[in-house]
């Protein structure tokens, strides 16, 4: 016998199977989307980390990372490790915002916006494409000054790249010139006179030194107090003439200190170098010009007798320029802690990046402030003796401040 069932428990039972949704489920839930779709959006922030360690007396693949050829080389147990930064982002495309806030859990990332790290209108290939012309760059610079310093000669054209009002070389040197010669002139000019030169260096007469490298250039200009009257001789469109100008001074850099000598007051660019050998970087995957100051230690270590820094690890960046001067660089913090990984226990720093060491040397690791590569192989040298107290660490620039 069927039962017949009673409209209205029908209705009370389809009530308790589609219960009412409250406004403040609504609102739950339309946070929790809101949520996840932040998290997974792309920011307008790069994350900035360790990148890797690289000992440049290692090999890889059976490759040394830096090799010295059609010269007398010599081995080493000194170890050196270039470091740099691992960056998570690119232009036009930050990092998630879960990945933004896994950063910012951690001390050793850094939040950093996109604008302030990559150049507006930049795409991820023009970077690529940068960074592997700065890497090589440094490399040639590294090259030039590890071969110099070891003692050979080197060659090379400099031409004029840019000028700037802001120097009494505007208007007198162009862009194009080839710059062969100089000396100090025997008058003075533009409010330039012979009492600004060295005793008896402006006697009319004086011969010109051949330019013919970045290195010479530099050499006579650093025993040029600044504003004294100089001649340089210049190949322009295929005829040599020759300018006269003050020289200018070098404004102070970030820790005060002043470069001795004098700026010629123009970009200077380096083509058609000449070594007596040649060198080979077996290094893949690493842009930008901070390696510079490692691989010219490296270099010049291969190109002498002995070990340079005995049975030593040291880290260490810097960007070189051709004259062997050693200029900052960004990301010091995380490269201490690349350094750290491989077991370096002294790292060479850009005196201008030591303040931004403070509080973040690793436990056990020294790091020592250099200004040229001259300075980095008098710091191997010691550390390997074990006597370091010659040298400047870079606590001494922010300690008692």
């Amino acid at each position: 016998m069927l039962k017949r069932t009673h409209p209205r428990r029908v209705a009370r039972f389809g009530a308790l199977v589609a219960p009412r949704i409250s406004w403040r489920s609504v609102v739950l839930y339309s946070f929790a989307l809101l949520l996840l779709i932040g998290l997974l959006a792309p920011t307008n922030y790069v994350v900035e980390g360790a990148g890797p360690a690289l000992e440049t007396t290692s090999t890889i693949d059976s490759k040394p990372v830096v090799s010295v050829t059609d010269v007398k080389t010599y081995p080493t147990d000194s170890s050196y490790y270039l470091t740099t930064v691992t960056a998570w982002g690119e232009p036009g495309n930050g990092v998630t915002g879960a990945q933004a806030l896994m950063a910012l859990a951690r001390p050793d990332r850094q939040l950093i916006p996109l604008a302030l790290m990559y150049p507006p209108q930049t795409t991820a290939q023009e970077l690529d494409e940068r960074n592997a012309a700065l890497m090589t760059s440094s490399q040639d610079a590294a090259a030039v000054v590890g071969f110099e310093l070891a003692g050979y000669q080197s060659s090379m054209v400099l031409r004029v790249a840019s000028t700037s009002a802001d120097y009494l070389a505007s208007g007198k040197l162009r862009v194009g010139d080839t710059i062969t010669g100089i000396r100090r002139a025997g008058m003075g000019a533009e409010g330039a006179n012979t009492a600004n030169n060295a005793a008896g260096a402006g006697e009319p007469g004086e011969e010109f030194v051949d330019i013919e490298s970045f290195t010479s250039l530099s050499r006579y200009l650093s025993s040029v107090p600044p504003g004294t009257a100089i001649e340089v001789r210049i190949e322009r469109d295929g005829r040599r003439e020759v300018v006269q100008f003050p020289t200018s001074p070098y404004p102070a850099d970030s820790t005060g200190w002043v470069h001795p000598g004098s700026l010629l007051g123009v970009g200077v660019a380096v083509t058609d170098v000449q070594l007596p050998g040649a060198v080979q970087y077996a290094v893949e995957g690493i842009g930008g010009p901070s390696a510079g100051n490692i691989f010219a230690l490296t270099v010049y270590d291969e190109l002498t007798p002995g070990s340079l820094a005995a049975d030593a690890k040291i880290a260490g960046t810097g960007e070189v320029e051709f004259d062997g001067d050693v200029t900052p660089i960004g990301g010091i913090i995380h490269k201490l802690n690349g350094a750290r990984r491989q077991g370096a226990t002294d790292f060479l720093a850009p005196a201008e990046n030591c303040s931004e060491t403070q509080g973040h040397v690793p436990d056990g690791m020294n790091v020592w402030a250099v200004r040229s590569v001259s300075e980095s192989i008098t710091a191997a040298e010691a550390i390997g003796a074990g006597d370091t107290a010659s040298l400047t660490p870079c606590s001494a620039f922010f300690e008692n401040k």
